[in-house]
Formats: C-alpha cells, structure tokens, sequence
C-alpha cells in the first residue's frame, strides 16, 4: 500500500507515526517531493522504532519536502486502509524564550572583510552588538586591506580596545589585483582565526551591506529556533534578493550571471542584458512558503555550524582554475555540501537594506531601455 501525505505548511517533517501497521518494518519505504505537483520523487534514508501499535518512521535528517509517500507491506484495500492511520513526526522547533536559553550556552564569532567603507563599518559593529547579547561568548574578526578613506585607522582603533579582532594587508592589489581573489584571500584568514576559538557558530557579514542597514532580531533568532535542521543558513532581503552571484538553486538560478553577461548578445544593449540576466532574477523571497534548500546562496550573512566546518575543511577560493574570477563563496559551500552539508534560505531571517528606496539603487534609471 502506499499512501501521500502532504505537507501543506512547507513544515519541517522528522519522520511520520505510522498507527495499526504490524507488518515488517524493513519494507518500508518512503519517498519525498518537493515539487508543487507531486513529481520528482526521491527515495529518502529512514529507520522504524516500534512501540506497541505504533510505528515510528524517522528520516535520517528532517526536511520540509512538500509530498511524502509512504510504502507499507499492507494489502491496498479499503478495509487495510482504515486501519492504518499516519501523522507527521514535527522537527523540534523552539519557542523564543527556548532559543534564547539554549544560546546563552553557545559562542560564536562574527567576521567579515573592510575596505573603504568606514562608516559602514562602524554601523555594522555597533549593529553586532544587538546580536551578541544572546551568546554566552562572542569575537568580532575583520579583514581590512589598502583602505584611503580612513577605514584601517577606525578599526585599528576598536582593535586596540579589544572590540574587534583585525587583520591587516597593505599593498594587496599588487599581489592579489583581482577582487574575488583578495576576498577568499581575506576570507581564509578570518576563517582560520576564527577556528583557533571554541566556538559553536561561524557568521560570515559582509560589513558594506546587510547588517549595516538593518537586521530584524526575531528573524535571526528564528534560524536557531530550528537549530537541528541545518548547518548552514542565509537571509533573504527586505526588497529583491540582491546576491545571485552566490546563489546557486537547481530550479531558478542554476548558472553565472556574470558570464552569461559577457557572453550576451551586444545588440541587446547594456541595461537589457542585465535586466535578462540579472535584475529579472532578483526575486522577493520574503514570500516563500517555507525554508529553501540550496547548493549556495549568501545575502550578505551566513551563518554556520562550525563542526561541519571543521570536519569538511572548507575553504574560500575566488578564482576558477583558468584564473578567472568566481564568487568565493561558492567553493565554500560546494566542499560543504560534498560533506554533507544542510543550506538552506530562511524567509524569516531578513536584513537590510531595509529602507523603502531599495528599487532605485537595484533598478537604475534607464534599465528598461538599451540606451
């Protein structure tokens, strides 16, 4: 007998309670869809407990799939279906108090790269603060190199006070001329320092966005209310979601925008050919139905579980192996992703920008025009 059961609230399932089922419970099977219309099944790892009349069928790791179906060894009959009955086995989800206590038992460390944004910067510091108040322990770590406007001055200053950690490299476009290489660059360091403490979370900012404009603090705290469901998690933005450069989904954003530009028909224009491959895929994800798993994505914060950091040994690499630029975070999330790794978007953890001007800054004037 197999039997769909829908998860119409895009809910995270950690397994289903299967009622009246006697048969071997090595038979069973169950399979999983995310698809709005029941296709594109997969088979899913499972083990059964039993207990009395019940039969506990538990995923190997929850997931918010949208269909499930469930292979038993019972005769497909209307006398063998009511005596089964099946219910949803709800992924532990805490309240906020919940979430709050459990964090004031966790440590995590907050980094990030700086340069020439002094002001951003500073904003997003003070703006950590709002957030490192519900960690027992928490380190700020911030790259910064070649900055003119007075951003290496600022942060050694909160260095010196022992605000922040900071790394400093002069001279680094000689060695490093291309952006994304000096960014993995950056980032490997934040990464290894932050490893040297006994930490629970990593969360990667970029200083320039994002926090700096805002972050809404129940969102944030929603990602750990739903601690055991991921090991990595990305906001979404108040407006469009702005950074498709790292996003990577197997439905809706599958490729590199920014060589798809440059291999865009020049009749087109310059704005067409963004509005083609980039803008018109900025979407509004605060509207999604439930958490989307992804092969990569960042929005400006990541945050991470850091054993499966450490157990993958990832790294950031902003170069492709011909030496053209790639964005760093994607090597990143593909050695995570390879150990296993759950990323997913949260449509409650928003930041900024989250004034109501955004679309200007996102759909420039004359982006509908090829002039």
């Amino acid at each position: 007998m197999k039997l769909t059961l829908r998860n119409v609230e895009i809910q995270f399932i950690s397994g289903i309670k299967v009622t009246g089922y006697t048969g071997d419970t090595d038979l069973i099977q169950v399979w999983s869809s995310r698809s709005i219309n029941k296709s594109n099944w997969q088979p899913m790892g499972i083990r059964c407990e039993r207990f009395d009349q019940d039969t506990y069928v538990l995923f190997n790791s929850p997931t918010n799939a949208h269909d499930y179906s469930l292979d038993i060894a019972v005769e497909d009959t209307p006398l063998g279906r009511e005596q089964i009955s099946t219910t949803f086995i709800l992924a532990e989800k805490f309240s906020q108090q919940s979430t709050e206590s459990n964090l004031k038992d966790k440590s995590v460390a907050f980094v990030g790269c700086a340069r020439n944004i002094k002001e951003q910067a500073i904003k997003t510091i003070i703006n950590l603060e709002a957030l490192k108040k519900y960690f027992k322990n928490s380190v700020i770590g911030v790259f910064e190199n070649d900055s003119t406007d007075g951003t290496d001055v600022s942060l050694r200053e909160l260095h010196d006070q022992k605000i922040i950690h900071l790394i400093q490299k002069t001279n680094l476009d000689k060695d490093l001329p291309l952006r994304t290489a000096r960014l993995s660059y950056g980032r490997n360091l934040l990464l290894r320092w932050a490893l040297l403490h006994d930490i629970d979370y990593l969360c990667v900012i970029d200083f320039d966005s994002a926090i700096n404009e805002g972050v809404l603090t129940d969102g944030f705290l929603s990602n750990f209310a739903l601690d055991s469901v991921w090991d990595a998690v990305f906001p979404v933005n108040h407006h469009f979601y702005y950074d498709i450069y790292a996003l990577r989904h197997a439905d809706f954003f599958n490729y590199d925008f920014s060589s798809a530009l440059q291999k865009a028909d020049a009749s087109l224009g310059s704005n067409n050919a963004l509005w083609l491959h980039a803008f018109s895929r900025q979407m509004d994800l605060k509207g999604m139905a439930g958490w989307l798993p992804v092969d990569s994505a960042f929005g400006g914060v990541g945050i991470y579980k850091v054993d499966k950091i450490r157990q993958s040994k990832a790294f950031y690499q902003g170069l492709d192996h011909e030496g053209h630029e790639i964005c760093e975070h994607l090597s990143f999330h593909s050695v995570l992703k390879q150990n296993g790794a759950r990323l997913f978007i949260n449509p409650k953890f928003i930041v900024g920008p989250l004034t109501d001007d955004y679309t200007k800054n996102v759909f420039p004037t004359g982006i509908w025009s090829s002039n």
